[in-house]
């Protein structure tokens, strides 16, 4: 199947989520949120729960931590829709519910879930 995952994460409100960054005022110690004002991606989401790790993780077996290597990067290098398989599929959903907010996860299940 083809996923473009170079998409906006929507709120549930129907608008693109903004990226926020947490940033020190001065050498205070407080910190307080700043919007960039850039919308926060799919493929980024995707990419960061591809790689990291999880409690489940701890016997993983190189030859799976490669192949979430190869799908992060080929998601991350994607200018538009990438062919994946139902395993690759089934990975993304899998880790997206493991590491992502339960919007974020469901906004990936649509996508891959859509593609005909």
């Amino acid at each position: 199947m083809k996923v473009n995952f170079n998409r906006s994460l929507i709120n549930f409100d129907d608008t693109p989520m903004k990226q926020n960054k947490v940033v020190e005022i001065g050498n205070t110690g407080k910190f307080d949120v700043m919007e960039l004002n850039e919308e926060l991606m799919l493929n980024s989401i995707i990419v960061n729960a591809l790689s990291a790790r999880y409690k489940e993780d701890a016997n993983l077996k190189q030859r799976v931590a490669l192949d979430r290597f190869e799908l992060a990067l080929r998601i991350k290098k994607a200018k538009g829709e990438i062919e994946i398989t139902a395993e690759d599929a089934v990975l993304i959903k899998d880790v997206a519910l493991k590491g992502c907010t339960i919007l974020a996860h469901g906004r990936i299940c649509e996508l891959i879930e859509d593609v005909k």
